[in-house]
């Protein structure tokens, strides 16, 4: 059977089919797409989205910037109007004057205030007042960013390291492999494979994409690790191909995983892609887990991405072309 028959073309993936040698992969490995926006004009959306998705130590780096600045902007406010507006007389040395409007304005921003050190005069009351409202403003707000992380569903799936071509049923067959990280149950999970290969027609390149059947594109539970399998038989697109003539398509594989998230009762979402770099052919993944005396299965998460190599094989004839032991 000739591989042009048997399966059919898509372009329901959402990308363009325009494809350039310098081209790198639609998805990074961190799920997001590589696409560079420009012309966006919503800052204040954008900003608020970069907050949520922003990694924890820059969040609170962040944070802590803002605070400081802040606060020393209106300690600098105060000081320039003399602390003959303030209730504590001047020490005559200018910087501890200083420090101690900014730490007045710390107390302020707070709407905390010890008492040791308050506005007297019409302006350093106003400047104050403005203060505290900046300050209750900024609190409800870093609430409710902080409300948002914590309640935002999102996974951690850990994908292998490789994508694996290996014998599969007598035939060859395509494999990777991802677990969960976290401890929350997901349940209902489905996966949807596509390819992306780089044609060329009249000197021009462009993209093909074309879906990959699964032997398993469903689970009802997944409590382990979970190996996803495409095998090459007769529908297949790979099927009858050479090592050589899949590397000058510059294959990538595009990953979809959603899952339902007892921790957050609402459905999460996954992507993830392999370039041709990362396949390794004729090699299997090893067991993740095994079975503990007491009876509880042990896994290491971070056995996902372990394979063994087998003996040497011929692929020349093509993928599925031979059976496999």
């Amino acid at each position: 059977m000739n591989r042009e028959q048997g399966y059919k073309g898509t372009d329901s993936t959402g990308f363009s089919r325009d494809a350039d040698v310098h081209a790198q992969s639609y998805i990074n490995k961190d799920g997001s797409f590589n696409v560079y926006k420009k012309g966006q004009v919503k800052l204040l959306k954008d900003l608020y989205q970069y907050m949520l998705m922003v990694g924890p130590m820059r969040f609170l780096g962040i944070i802590l910037i803002y605070f400081l600045c802040v606060n020393f902007m209106y300690g600098t406010a105060y000081y320039m109007m003399g602390m003959d507006n303030f209730t504590i007389p001047s020490t005559g040395e200018e910087m501890s004057d200083f420090f101690n409007c900014v730490f007045f304005s710390f107390q302020t921003f707070s709407t905390l205030g010890y008492g040791h050190i308050s506005p007297i005069t019409m302006i350093a009351n106003v400047v104050s007042v403005f203060e505290m409202f900046t300050g209750m403003v900024s609190l409800a707000l870093l609430a409710g960013l902080v409300y948002a992380r914590f309640s935002r569903p999102n996974t951690r799936l850990l994908f292998s390291n490789n994508f694996l071509v290996t014998p599969h049923r007598g035939k060859d067959s395509l494999q990777f492999r991802f677990v969960n990280k976290r401890k929350t149950v997901l349940n209902d999970v489905h996966v949807r494979v596509m390819v992306a290969f780089t044609e060329s027609k009249d000197g021009k390149l462009f993209r093909e994409f074309h879906r990959l059947q699964l032997q398993m594109d469903n689970i009802m539970f997944f409590p382990l690790t979970w190996t996803t399998v495409h095998l090459i038989d007769e529908k297949s697109i790979f099927y009858g191909m050479t090592p050589e003539e899949i590397e000058a398509k510059s294959p990538e594989i595009l990953i979809r995983v959603r899952a339902f998230s007892e921790q957050f009762n609402q459905h999460i979402h996954a992507n993830f892609s392999y370039s041709y770099d990362e396949w390794i052919w004729n090699a299997k993944f090893e067991k993740a887990f095994e079975l503990l005396p007491e009876g509880k299965f042990f896994i290491d998460i971070h056995d996902v991405h372990n394979y063994v190599t087998l003996p040497k094989f011929d692929y020349s004839e093509g993928l599925s072309r031979r059976a496999r032991s």
